[in-house]
């Protein structure tokens, strides 16, 4: 057991002193003072905040896409997350093109198992589609995975066809979807531009090619405004009895689904 006394105990609305009582991994006791259980670690926080660990629900570790690895494996990762006061982190498991779910899911559980520094959990990502990934989603569900993520760009993305139906699927097994919502083709011809011009050509020009209004894309509009693909009609005429006779509004909605609960570092989430 491990206490920890004469700290400033920070909650999510306020901040107190008082000593707290770990067995393991569970807070077992809060007050201002308790005595020590025989043989238990004292630690004076005297002068000190005591947070709770905090959880990073967004990483991406030993991640290859778009031609690269992402620069932080789960060993260095998890080492800086934890330095930093971080205790859970959620990693991005990536099934790539050809690979089941399942196979996605086992990989990234080895890469976790050879060096976490720290507690860990997993989206999933899709980034294909046919008949046995569908019946895996419900597998990924039953080993813990209730969070999705799809691509709009890179070469993990998936086209609108194929958005649509995965909304659908996670949808009616009521699990979440998060969305990296970026138009592709105009990411990559702002590259060509960039990448053309000498001035330009450095690494704090990438933002630059992700302008808004040209790199940001809208996840399925329809599901946002009422209406179905396609329909051209001004945002508040959707939605009214008189401008959507055949209930657009709520068959969208119905459609889409959880589509809210999954940060994407500032990309367009619906």
């Amino acid at each position: 057991m491990k206490l920890i006394r004469n700290g400033i105990l920070v909650y999510p609305k306020e901040s107190l002193k008082a000593d707290l009582l770990i067995d393991g991994e569970k807070i077992c006791r809060i007050a201002p003072s308790i005595d020590a259980p025989e043989g238990c670690e004292l630690i004076d926080a005297a002068g000190k905040l005591v947070f709770p660990g905090f959880i990073d629900a967004h990483t991406h570790f030993d991640l290859h896409v778009a031609g690269t690895v992402t620069v932080d494996d789960f060993a260095s990762g998890t080492m800086a997350e934890a330095a930093g006061g971080t205790t859970s982190i959620i990693d991005f498991a990536t099934a790539y093109p050809g690979e089941s779910l399942n196979e996605g899911l086992d990989n990234w559980f080895r890469k976790a198992e050879a060096g976490c520094s720290c507690d860990y959990g997993f989206h999933q990502t899709i980034t294909d589609w046919n008949g046995e990934i569908c019946a895996e989603v419900r597998d990924m569900i039953e080993r813990g995975v209730t969070t999705f993520k799809i691509y709009m760009t890179y070469d993990t993305r998936v086209d609108d066809c194929t958005i649509l139906k995965v909304l659908k699927r996670l949808k009616e097994l009521g699990a979440t979807t998060g969305c990296h919502c970026e138009n592709s083709g105009m990411i990559d011809a702002l590259r060509e531009e960039y990448a053309a011009d000498d001035r330009i050509r450095k690494v704090s020009s990438h933002y630059l090619t992700r302008r808004g209004g040209g790199g940001d894309r809208p996840l399925l509009p329809s599901c946002r405004g009422g209406g179905r693909a396609g329909d051209r009609r001004p945002p508040d005429l959707r939605g009214r009895p008189g401008g959507d006779p055949g209930g657009q509004e709520e068959r969208a909605e119905g459609l889409c689904g959880d589509l809210s609960a999954v940060p994407c570092h500032g990309r367009q989430l619906l």
